[in-house]
């Protein structure tokens, strides 16, 4: 999280013509992030970000598991005999099953 946010300073600086850039590169941005605004600022957005990616994981995770389960169990033949076919039909038409 915390180069995510140092990131985002180097890349939102503003560019004055004359004016010596306060975030320059990776690890002085750190330290000066980490000196100025102390060590919590490096985990801006953790909570906001942990919240958007949770939901995608958890159905990964689902998905992935029942898979799984569907080969360790033998249903292999059900999913050919029901599952593609009606995959089939909605994707081809019904002229295909």
């Amino acid at each position: 999280m915390h180069f995510q946010v140092v990131k985002s300073r180097i890349q939102g600086a503003e560019k004055i013509p004359g004016v010596p850039l306060k975030y320059n590169w990776s690890y002085p941005a750190l330290v000066t992030i980490a000196r100025e605004e102390g060590m919590t600022a490096l985990y801006k957005g953790f909570v906001p970000k942990v919240l958007r990616l949770a939901p995608g994981g958890g159905v990964l995770l689902l998905v992935v598991e029942f898979t799984l389960d569907v080969f360790r169990k033998g249903m292999y033949n059900f999913l050919c005999s029901w599952i593609l076919p009606i995959v089939f039909c909605l994707v081809l038409g019904p002229p295909y099953i």
